[in-house]
């Protein structure tokens, strides 16, 4: 296993960024919404800017961009804004025929929800000892619920000092990715990218650089897994 600190330093790192991704799909915007996502921006610097991935890249400046625009407006003009960007978080995340949320719409050939993989996330939630969130009114294939799964897990490896403990989250981490992630994670993504509106393009730019994100997430993974063998 790899010093304890730099193993720390990861793995608390990837936690932070997969809730930060459940929180911006979660949470409806809102001022402590932008602050939490200026506040993550920050931290994300080094992160992308030492990255070769375009989505991520995008979308780390589209929403640099956007928050910036943020922090110029007050009064009226921040308050139309706001009411533009909920309208924006209707349009891509709740409208019946936009980005349906959950696993199971995707990998069911009827579009048929709480599959294999809502059962299969039940029993992942059951093996670690995790109990759903009174405030996550969702499916347990819900796109929020697997962020918030995968963030445990890297927040787990980051605390565990068990070199076989930490070998088994590692690829139980890149079995999630195999399983889950790489079956639809990417298409609902994408959904989020097409939607049409017309100003803003926050959730676009979320969606970008979430895309980005897992992928990288999944070859970091791979490396600390062959490195463990």
């Amino acid at each position: 296993m790899m010093e304890s600190s730099l193993k720390n330093e990861i793995h608390s790192a990837r936690g932070s960024i997969y809730l930060f991704l459940k929180n911006c799909l979660y949470d409806m915007p809102n001022e402590a919404f932008y602050k939490m996502i200026e506040d993550m921006l920050y931290q994300l610097s080094h992160i992308v800017n030492e990255s070769k991935n375009t989505d991520m890249k995008n979308g780390y400046n589209g929403m640099l961009k956007f928050i910036n625009a943020v922090k110029s407006l007050s009064g009226n003009e921040l308050d139309e804004f706001n009411l533009h960007i909920s309208r924006e978080y209707t349009v891509c995340l709740c409208l019946p025929g936009t980005a349906q949320q959950e696993e199971s719409y995707y990998i069911s050939e009827d579009h048929i929800l709480k599959q294999e993989s809502n059962d299969d996330m039940m029993k992942l939630f059951h093996k670690y000892g995790f109990a759903m969130s009174a405030d996550l009114q969702a499916d347990y294939d819900n796109v929020c619920i697997e962020l918030a799964f995968m963030s445990k897990l890297a927040y787990m490896s980051a605390d565990t000092q068990d070199n076989k403990e930490y070998s088994n989250l590692i690829l139980e981490q890149l079995n999630f990715h195999k399983n889950h992630f790489d079956k639809w994670i990417y298409h609902f993504y994408d959904k989020v990218i097409e939607q049409k509106i017309i100003e803003s393009r926050l959730y676009k730019y979320i969606a970008e650089f979430s895309k980005g994100f897992i992928r990288e997430d999944k070859l970091l993974l791979e490396e600390l897994n062959s490195s463990n063998n």
